[in-house]
């Protein structure tokens, strides 16, 4: 199992209170719990995990398999052509997110941006400046281009 993850493009993340991991090769999205989501961290940070979870380990680290199991690593053929194809794309900037505001009257329940502790931390505006930096940049990326796609976030 160490060797699957360590060997995978995978990420670890959490939001709210839930766990997820994430294999990128694979393009899938797996749910953990807590514990086996922290047995995945210290594999990929390389620390020493703490079998004296008792119950609580063995089925986390079951679970953690089970997820293993549906992760397939690319071949190494796969892997080059792949490499291939992003070496050979050109890629441009035509696109940009400014999230102007961090507050919002919607509250809308499965946003990210509706929990206390974001709240409390982000009420501040974007400058016009940064926005304009912001624009500016995204022109000079791809000067070229007839068509950009400029979303504003924020409430």
């Amino acid at each position: 199992m160490e060797k699957i993850i360590k060997s995978c493009d995978v990420h670890l993340f959490n939001v709210r209170d839930e766990y997820f991991l994430y294999d990128v090769e694979g393009n899938k999205l797996f749910s953990l719990s807590k514990d086996a989501y922290e047995i995945a961290r210290k594999i990929i940070k390389g620390e020493r995990i703490d079998e004296n979870f008792s119950i609580r380990y063995i089925k986390a680290e079951r679970e953690l398999k089970k997820v293993i199991d549906e992760i397939e690593p690319l071949t190494e053929e796969e892997a080059e052509n792949r490499r291939k194809i992003l070496e050979q794309t050109e890629h441009k900037l035509t696109g940009l997110w400014l999230g102007v505001a961090h507050s919002c009257n919607l509250g809308c329940a499965y946003c990210f941006a509706n929990s206390p502790r974001y709240l409390q931390t982000h009420k501040t505006l974007m400058s016009e400046d940064i926005a304009f930096r912001g624009i500016e940049f995204m022109l000079n990326q791809s000067p070229d281009d007839k068509e950009y796609d400029l979303i504003f976030f924020g409430g």
